[in-house]
Formats: C-alpha cells, structure tokens, sequence
C-alpha cells in the first residue's frame, strides 16, 4: 500500500535541498535580497526573498509553480538561519570587493 506523502513536508524537503546546494545569480536592491536555486532532486526552481539592512537576512521562500510562501523561520532552526544568512553576507561582501 502507498505511504501517504504530507505536502507541507515535501515543500519543506525542496526548500531545503534548494538553499543547501545555493549556487548562481543573486539580486540585491537597496533594502532587499531575492535569489533562485535549484533543487536537483525535483528539477523544480525555488524563490529565496530576504531583506537587507547592514546584513542580508533571507526571510521567504517560495516554490515556482505555486502560489505558497514559506516562512523560512518555519523550516530552518535560528542556528540553520545565522549560517545561511552568514555564507550569503561572506559571498556579498566578495563580491562587492570585487566590483570597481
């Protein structure tokens, strides 16, 4: 007999493998952050949005082909969020050296 599959919990599995194998383009604008990765495993596309005041703080998520968006405090620990919010400041920061 089929296992039952929670929705909620395999939009939570491609959200996570999405910002765990983060990789590409990101956009910064003046006070805001929005990025898309990939989830290899689904072959489906995921929108990161987050804000930026002295740091970059991803916030949502939201997976294409639905109208859903995923709090990312819902999904990840605070600990989970302090790294992700970190490699993304240290690639930001690399990167605006590199400008000029």
């Amino acid at each position: 007999m089929p296992r039952k599959v929670d929705p909620k919990a395999q939009d939570y599995s491609t959200i996570r493998r999405a910002l765990h194998s983060a990789a590409g383009t990101y956009e910064t604008y003046f006070s805001e952050f929005t990025a898309t990765w990939h989830d290899a495993k689904t072959n489906r596309n995921v929108d990161f949005t987050g804000t930026i005041d002295s740091q970059i703080s991803l916030k949502t998520a939201r997976i294409h082909g639905q109208d859903k968006v995923h709090n990312l405090r819902e999904i990840f620990t605070n600990a989970e969020m302090r790294a992700f919010n970190y490699l993304i400041n240290a690639e930001n920061s690399g990167r605006m050296r590199g400008v000029g």
